[in-house]
């Protein structure tokens, strides 16, 4: 098996898996906090565990699994905290920050086709274009055209 087609394989792989895990992300109608979404990432990806703790200063309200996918997200480089040092775990996920979320996991790949959504912030263009353009985001998750970024 050639290299291209070992990566081209494993993306078509996380991208089966991203199916189910994205409309839990995006359309949870309860909404996520960032805890859950790291360990639902976490889960299907299983990037390795740092021997470092990435530095939250507020993850002790968290269990055991949630501080692992926390860790082994941000040493991956899939999550980001607080300019405060924070994490934030027990903060609900945006649709703008899951897409970007779920982008990162899947190796930041190219954007695609432009998606058909009219609000877009600019921070999140690349990771829902690229989304839309795999699939995993269709005019179904539009409401009249918007993507509607903030809805949490």
């Amino acid at each position: 098996m050639t290299k291209r087609f070992r990566r081209a394989a494993a993306l078509s792989i996380a991208l089966c898996m991203l199916l189910t895990l994205l409309p839990a992300a995006l359309a949870a109608e309860t909404g996520l906090t960032r805890a859950e979404l790291a360990v639902l990432v976490y889960e299907k990806f299983q990037p390795p565990v740092p021997e470092e703790d990435p530095g939250f200063t507020d993850l002790e309200g968290c269990t055991e699994t949630q501080r692992v996918a926390i860790s082994a997200l941000a040493a991956a480089g899939v999550l980001n905290g607080q300019a405060n040092g924070a994490f934030d775990p027990g903060g609900a996920v945006t649709r703008a920050q899951a897409a970007l979320i779920l982008w990162r996991a899947l190796g930041q790949p190219a954007a695609g086709e432009g998606a058909p959504y009219t609000d877009v912030p600019g921070y999140a263009e690349a990771a829902v274009n690229a989304l839309y353009g795999r699939g995993i985001l269709t005019d179904g998750d539009a409401a009249e055209g918007a993507f509607l970024p903030d809805t949490q």
